[in-house]
This record gives C-alpha cells, structure tokens and sequence, in this order.
C-alpha cells in the first residue's frame, strides 16, 4: 500500500511538474501581456538598444576592413540600425497608446510625454558635450567651455532642432557628429504630437476609434509623398515613413491586443513567409515578421523566468551610446575595431544609462504619474507643482545656455 501511495504521489508530481513546464509556453494575448509587468519588453528594448550601438560601430570605427554581418539578412528592406528604430517605434505607439487609454487627458497626455524625453535627453546633452571636450581636446577645453558653438550644441538639440557638431571636436573621426542617435527623437515627438492632435479631434476615445485612427494613419505614412504633400514635413527623412507607419502599426496592435496572440509556430511561419516572397509582398510581410517575433520574445514566460529586470536603460543606452563609442575611439584610436569598439562601449553606455534612469528618468516619469490623479490640470492638484518645477528648470537652464552661445 505504501508503494501505491508512492506512486501515486510520484505521478501527480510529475503531472504538476509537466502542467508548469506547459505553462511557460502557453500562449498570452498582447493584452495579457501588456497589462502585467510579468512580461519582456524591458529585456527586447535593451537589446534593441545594444544593437544600434552595434550597428553604429562599424560606421564609426575608422577600421573599414570589417562589415556588418547582418547586412546579408536584411537588405535590401533594411538594415540593422533601421530595424532597431522601426521596432522601437512600434514598442512607441504600443505603450503610448495604453498610457493615454489609461488617462484619456490631452493635457496630462503630452506633459507625460515631455517628460519622459526632455529631462534625459537635455543631461545627456550637457553630460556628453563636457566629455566630449574633456577627452577629445583637454588642452583647449577652457576655450572650448567659453565657445558659442558648445552651447549652441546643447541649446539647438535640447529644443529637437538637430546640431551635430562642436567646432574643433572629433575632427579627425570617420564622423564628427558629438551624437548622431538622437535624429530620431523629432520624429518621435512628432508622433506624440500627431496623437495629441487626434485626441483633441475625438479621434482616440476608445479601442474602435484608436484602431480606425491609426488604419488612416499608417495609409498616409505609406502613401507616396506626391499624394501626401501636407505631411511631408512630418516625413522629412529616409527612415521616417517605415518608422512612422510602425508606429501607427503600435497604435492599432494595442487596439486589438485583446485578439493578437503571436505563438512560436506563427513567428516561424511568417518568417518563412517573408523568405519565400518578394517586392512589396516580401517588405511587408518582413516587418511583419519583426513585429511578430518582437510580439512572441514580449510576452514569452520562458524568457520571463529567465530574466526580468525593473530598470529601463534603453532610453539611457540609445542616447549615451554615439557620444561613449567617438571617446572611445579617442582613447584608443579611430582604429579600433567594431567588434571591440562595441565591446567597449556597450558596459559603459549601460553605466550611463543607469545613472540616468535612477537619477533623471524615473524621477521625471514619478511626476508624470503624479499628474494622473489630477481631474484637472490645477495648480493646486498633485503633481502639478513638481510638473512646473521641472519646465521651469528646463526653461531656465536653456534659457542661460542660449544667452551663452550668443
């Protein structure tokens, strides 16, 4: 008898043991996913960020003799650093969409926004150009500091109004751009922007208008430039329109997160898909592909049991990386190779990043949150006297910094 209580007991244990081992791979819904911080869109935004830092080495490494190895797999659709970018964008539209569902206030809506941008990015800005003169050229840092054109560096990206240079600085790298990552930062405002504006036409008041908004939207960022004229200022780069169009692919993803499940077996088959097609159909159906395996790795329980962390450095990494990798090669030598040089750059870039997140980002994001129990955007609500705070900290500091490079 105690033998048949054994085995019982032995079987049942290796039931619950099977039951949980399926259970990892149990398929969620986006929404599931989403919903819950039991998810992986922190570890793919990380690695999302990584690889652009990847993707820049070989631009920016003056050793010329090595070459992308992903190139092969994804162009002529793309490239590595274009991918990188789509993907985030369509992370974009997808969180941005769930936040402002989650406070449908058009005024709440683009605080959040500029707080989740500016505040990293303008200490950034300041962080990186002070180093960028320290290491790149110590003996006329003086000269440098007291110069219109470092503040003029600071003031003119701080406001998204693209600069990239320092008279003097990095002027014997492949590219002497201080920091060339943040050309996606105007687009990415100009989506919020776009969202902002639907909200206050009455286009985003729920799921069904969310999904038909962002349909129109993805029809004219796809459209030719010829038949959408009037936004071609929105589209004024190469990247602009795949990337916007990912975005409002994000808007409509979230809008029917509750019916989009992405198994393993789908991913597979729309990457064989993708590899069996060609001309648009191949385009399309390649993104797609991104999309879904950026969908399945998101909600994925195995990965979740694997790693989860709560500090979001892919802002901090995409931000801090070109600046990290041109010092890099100034205190190694333009040479260096890409594999070293991301090698290199990638831990501190990561650093960096920390030190933003805990310092500057989640702070600003905490006053974000703080707005959300604000039924009207009052002075005397919580939240609000941290929000004005921060302006006109941001004002002030800009303010000086332009008075500086004139």
């Amino acid at each position: 008898m105690g033998v048949t209580i054994r085995e019982s007991f032995s079987k049942r244990r290796c039931a619950v043991d099977l039951s949980r081992l399926m259970s990892l791979f149990r398929c969620r819904s986006l929404k599931e996913s989403i919903e819950t911080r039991d998810n992986n869109y922190t570890v793919v935004r990380f690695f999302l960020s990584a690889s652009v830092i990847f993707f820049h080495a070989f631009a920016l490494s003056g050793n010329k003799t090595l070459h992308n190895p992903t190139n092969r797999f994804l162009w002529p659709v793309t490239d590595m650093g274009g991918l990188a970018v789509g993907l985030f964008f369509f992370l974009s539209g997808l969180f941005v969409s769930q936040s402002y569902i989650g406070d449908p206030n058009i005024f709440r809506f683009v605080a959040k926004r500029f707080l989740r941008i500016f505040p990293g990015l303008f200490v950034c800005l300041l962080v990186t150009s002070i180093l960028a003169v320290l290491f790149d050229d110590p003996r006329h840092a003086i000269l440098h500091f007291t110069s219109a054109s470092f503040y003029k560096y600071i003031t003119d990206n701080a406001r998204l109004h693209l600069n990239w240079f320092i008279s003097g600085i990095f002027s014997n790298h492949s590219y002497q751009a201080i920091n060339g990552s943040i050309h996606t930062l105007p687009l990415e405002w100009k989506m919020y922007m776009i969202m902002a504006a639907a909200s206050g036409l009455g286009f985003l008041g729920s799921r069904r208008l969310i999904a038909g908004t962002a349909l129109i939207l993805i029809m004219v960022a796809l459209a030719p430039p010829s038949f959408t004229v009037g936004a071609n200022f929105i589209f004024d780069a190469d990247y602009s329109r795949s990337a916007g169009a990912l975005f409002f692919l994000g808007m409509l993803a979230f809008s029917l997160s509750r019916l989009i499940y992405v198994p393993w077996w789908c991913a597979v088959g729309l990457s064989c898909a993708a590899l069996l097609t060609n001309g648009t159909a191949h385009i399309a159906l390649f993104y797609l592909t991104a999309v879904g395996w950026t969908i399945y790795l998101g909600e994925a329980r195995w990965l979740t049991r694997l790693i989860q962390p709560r500090t979001d450095l892919s802002y901090g990494i995409y931000i801090y990386g070109w600046p990290i990798q041109q010092i890099i090669l100034t205190i190694f030598g333009r040479n260096l190779g890409p594999y070293q040089l991301t090698l290199a750059a990638l831990p501190v870039a990561a650093m960096f990043a920390f030190a933003s997140w805990h310092l500057i980002e989640r702070p600003a994001i905490r006053v974000g949150h703080g707005l959300n129990r604000m039924k009207e955007f009052t002075l005397r609500q919580p939240g609000m006297p941290a929000l004005l705070t921060v302006i006109l900290l941001f004002i002030l500091c800009l303010t000086a910094l332009y008075a500086a490079a004139k």
